[in-house]
């Protein structure tokens, strides 16, 4: 089945999640097509990760999504850039920790001394 006709059946069929054509060497070319719920998709990607597949989505998401590109702003988010953030914030609140402590200490020594003398 090629990629037209799994296109079209999945649009035949209000149930129709999302679809691919997946190519298994030595059994040829097939239409996989789900319905509902996307269950599974895990396996399809780790089996066949350099396959097309194609989400159905309903015409208000996709107007949202072309309102955010015109507007420069994206859905999906580097990952490297989410790391870098995560590792920045684990740094400041270990710098903000030892910073505090050491405010702290130097009170409690100053407190301490005035009560000696």
């Amino acid at each position: 089945m090629s990629s037209k006709e799994s296109k079209r059946e999945c649009l035949k069929n209000c149930n129709c999640s999302a679809y691919a054509k997946s190519n298994i060497s030595g059994h040829g070319s097939r239409c996989l097509i789900w319905y509902g719920d996307l269950i599974d998709v895990g396996e399809f990607i780790d089996k066949y990760a350099q396959q097309d597949m194609y989400v159905r989505l309903p015409s208000s998401e996709i107007d949202l999504i072309h309102a955010l590109k015109r507007k420069g702003k994206r859905l999906v988010t580097n990952p490297a850039r989410v790391k870098h953030f995560s590792y920045s914030c684990f740094l400041g609140s270990i710098w903000w920790y030892i910073i505090w402590n050491k405010r702290k200490k130097g009170k409690e020594t100053k407190h301490s001394s005035t009560q000696v003398a």
